[in-house]
């Protein structure tokens, strides 16, 4: 029997640190962490293989307000929902002139998927402390290592400027000419060699949710 642990965005961006510093805190994150530190502690044989993955944005990501504006040229609010048909009548906008057509392109296709575009504070950036792996599983992730001789596989996802992509395995909407936003065939294949696959992260509402429904 062989079996990998699959960690999604386990990063202090997305944990509830007393204080409430973070871009994205999830309630109960970083108890869900403590927890699944301990898991892999109890059991590190348990995985041949654990995969985590790093939500990983430019500052000019198309779910930062810095790619949005209103008709008096302010950026929306951090949680901000914005619909095809608001963008049509142009109560929003992209900043940039070039974006416009892609911009369009984005929403109209995100709706047809059931989804509806969300502003979310400037988060996942490389070399900030928010976008570390949470100590205490990181620790429990480098002891894991030590004991089983195996690398801990890092994935990055939600590079590409243009497009959302929560779930591990694709973009939320794939963007023309672009292959990396596009089915990640050679993880799925990675995945189907494995007799059973577990799932932890967060959040259960997006990045998690969409990782396993791919």
């Amino acid at each position: 029997m062989t079996r990998a642990l699959f960690i999604i965005d386990p990063q202090n961006c997305f944990m509830d640190f007393e204080g409430g510093d973070m871009p994205l805190p999830v309630p109960g994150a970083l108890a869900d962490m403590k927890r699944l530190a301990t898991y892999i502690r109890n059991d590190p044989h348990r995985f041949d293989a654990i995969y985590v993955t790093l939500d990983t944005h430019p500052v000019d990501h198309i779910s930062h307000a810095n790619r949005w504006v209103d008709g008096d040229g302010n950026n929306p609010d951090p949680f901000t929902l914005i619909t095809h048909g608001e963008y049509k009548r142009k109560i929003w906008r992209a900043t940039k002139p070039t974006d416009q057509v892609l911009q369009d392109f984005y929403l109209r296709r995100l709706e047809e998927e059931g989804r509806i575009h969300t502003i979310w504070p400037i988060h996942g950036q490389k070399g900030e402390f928010e976008y570390e792996v949470e100590a205490e599983l990181s620790d429990a992730l480098d002891r894991w290592s030590e004991l089983t001789g195996n690398q801990v596989v890092y994935v990055e996802k939600g590079m590409h400027r243009d497009t959302e992509q929560f779930g591990i395995f694709a973009a939320t909407v794939p963007v023309p000419g672009a292959p990396e936003t596009y089915l990640n065939r050679k993880l799925v294949d990675e995945v189907n060699q494995f007799d059973e696959v577990e799932f932890a992260g967060e959040a259960e509402s997006h990045c998690a949710k969409d990782s396993i429904d791919q």
